[in-house]
């Protein structure tokens, strides 16, 4: 799974709103994220065809889960980190 390429390729790590099967549903998530000011955005589809809506992406683990933990707190309790490896 590549982060679209909008997304800086430095941050590895992304806070995961949720996985959508169809599309609109996933646009529908991200903007209103996007509404509540969250760097939201999407990746591509994963292997069950299933599209990922992130609250945003971090360069280090303690950024990502740094917000993690606020988020779970304030918006979304099932919002989990998805880490994606370096591409060589």
């Amino acid at each position: 799974m590549n982060v679209e390429e909008t997304t800086d390729r430095s941050f590895h790590y992304h806070i995961v709103a949720g996985a959508f099967k169809e599309i609109r549903n996933a646009e529908r998530a991200l903007q209103s994220l996007k509404e509540l000011g969250y760097n939201a955005k999407k990746i591509s589809p994963n292997k069950y065809g299933l599209h990922p809506v992130l609250y945003g992406s971090y360069a280090t683990i303690e950024e990502a889960q740094s917000a993690l933990q606020s988020i779970k707190q304030s918006h979304n309790k099932d919002a989990w980190m998805l880490v994606l490896e370096l591409e060589q």
